[in-house]
């Protein structure tokens, strides 16, 4: 009893608040307690309230290689209020937690589930977290992706399971009770999109409109893949469609709705950076993708990596980008991290840096997470320094519209500049290098380390899903034999690196 008394202290005396002044702070996540165990917090979901508190969904682990899923809740200025077990009522071993936000009558929608095979759920609930409905997996529907409102409907995509195999299918839900009232699979869309393969991406709703993509031909080489994308209204009817194919030597990204307007944007050659140095493109529409106009690089050289987006209270897009590319005296590479701001045309406003150089001239990465603006314009993310090492907490930060904490920028707190090490090197002779082959992959995926390494590695879905998770030494071979095919992140952990990789999976 005096033990667990003496953790319990412990614990209580590890929260602490840095920088806070006004709206702005960096919070240490406080350690859950609770029947799951005693541990940190690793943050899946952020999202602030109405009421102006920040609610982190996430989980914690007990054992090796165990996650349970639990939430967390702080005021508007880092004060802690709850941390508690999350509870659905079957096995939450490894459940990973997917969209979830507020809706207008301040209760929570969640999406969350184990591994793609595994029991997947939707939940309603009031804004004391009181369940109202929930919908579960069975037999023939799994895989939820992200989830959008429109008119008190939710939409969502789904992989519904048959005999004869599996298809994406796009719902509409009622909010008040979570009846499926409308259904098209997304073959009626997309004709030439694979019935088992293909998938829906980035559903999205502007005007009262629902917009999303898939990739055509996602089994052949990847040079022949098509992207296309699609204009929905909210009883599923389609709209408009067009495609963007992949070019052989570089690839286009996705599609970003950009606000108000009809337009969409497109990264350039986000793998080899050949075009012209383009760094993204605007086109009319989902339905003309006739290219208006392109914006060249604004001093970004290198391969183009976009990641998340998030929309202000204007409808302003907001993309977080990498630039990657290799320092010339060791060919090691790097990654510049930039949250850029665009306006409704896409022109190119503003870029907030989300990593910095060291006191030896290389890059310091932050592993951030869940980044979005906050209801009175700054931003919020959860970041983790540094980033890899389990035995080190996660903070939630809150900024001005700047980036800055107390006039600073976030980093202030965590970095010195009296360290040389960057993410994927270690200094003094140590430099290790990672190689993840072959990708695309069909069966089995190697990771291997050109030198002695203990790490560990998790393979997570578009929608946020892990799918595979363990521990290594040095090189690990896994079977995805099973796992659909598209496109998925490969996170890589070890003393001093902590890379991401994207693989594609195509049998």
């Amino acid at each position: 009893m005096i033990r667990v008394i003496a953790c319990l202290i412990a614990l209580m005396a590890m929260s602490e608040i840095f920088g806070q002044g006004g709206d702005t702070f960096i919070r240490q996540l406080s350690n859950h307690v609770g029947n799951f165990g005693i541990d940190m917090v690793s943050p899946s979901v952020l999202f602030q309230r109405s009421d102006s508190s920040f609610m982190i969904f996430g989980r914690i682990r007990e054992g090796a290689d165990r996650y349970y899923p639990v939430y967390q809740q702080y005021d508007r200025k880092g004060g802690f209020n709850q941390s508690k077990d999350f509870n659905l009522g079957f096995s939450t071993l490894n459940y990973g937690h997917g969209s979830t936000f507020e809706t207008g009558d301040g209760g929570i929608i969640h999406r969350g589930g184990v591994g793609w095979q595994g029991e997947q759920v939707i939940i309603k609930f009031d804004s004391k977290l009181n369940e109202q409905w929930r919908i579960t997996a069975d037999s023939t529907i799994s895989s939820s992706r992200n989830l959008v409102v429109i008119n008190n409907h939710l939409y969502s995509f789904f992989t519904r399971y048959s005999l004869s195999g599996s298809y994406e299918t796009l719902l509409k839900i009622t909010l008040d009770s979570g009846k499926v009232i409308n259904e098209r699979a997304l073959f009626a869309f997309c004709g030439q999109c694979d019935t088992t393969y293909s998938s829906g991406i980035g559903l999205l709703v502007m005007g009262g409109r629902l917009y999303f993509s898939s990739t055509q031909n996602p089994r052949d080489d990847y040079k022949n893949h098509i992207l296309r994308y699609f204009e929905v209204d909210s009883n599923l009817n389609l709209l408009g469609q067009g495609q963007i194919p992949y070019h052989v030597g570089y690839e286009i990204s996705r599609p970003f709705k950009l606000g108000n307007s009809e337009k969409i944007l497109f990264f350039q050659d986000s793998v080899n950076n050949n075009n012209n140095k383009i760094f993204y493109s605007v086109a009319n529409s989902y339905q003309q993708a006739t290219i208006t106009s392109d914006y060249k690089n604004e001093g970004l050289f290198g391969k183009v990596t976009p990641a998340n987006e998030f929309y202000d209270n204007q409808n302003r897009l907001y993309i977080d980008v990498s630039i990657r590319s290799v320092y010339p005296d060791t060919n090691w590479g790097y990654a510049v991290q930039h949250l850029i701001e665009f306006g409704q045309n896409g022109e190119f406003l503003r870029k907030l840096p989300l990593n910095h150089k060291d006191s030896a001239g290389r890059y310091h990465t932050y592993q951030i997470t869940n980044l979005q603006r906050t209801l009175n314009g700054g931003f919020a993310f959860t970041v983790h320094e540094p980033p890899g090492h389990s035995t080190y907490p996660w903070h939630l930060v809150v900024t001005d519209s700047n980036m800055l904490v107390d006039g600073k920028p976030f980093w202030h707190r965590f970095y010195s500049g009296d360290t040389n090490k960057t993410i994927g090197i270690i200094e003094d002779g140590q430099k290790y290098s990672v190689g993840v082959f072959p990708n695309p992959v069909d069966e089995k995926l190697n990771i291997s380390f050109n030198k002695s390494l203990n790490a560990s590695f998790e393979l997570r879905a578009l929608n946020g899903l892990t799918l595979l998770i363990g521990q290594f030494e040095n090189s690990v071979r896994l079977d995805v034999s099973n796992i659909p095919n598209g496109i998925y992140f490969l996170q890589i952990r070890g003393e001093g690196i902590s890379e991401t990789r994207k693989v594609v999976i195509s049998h």
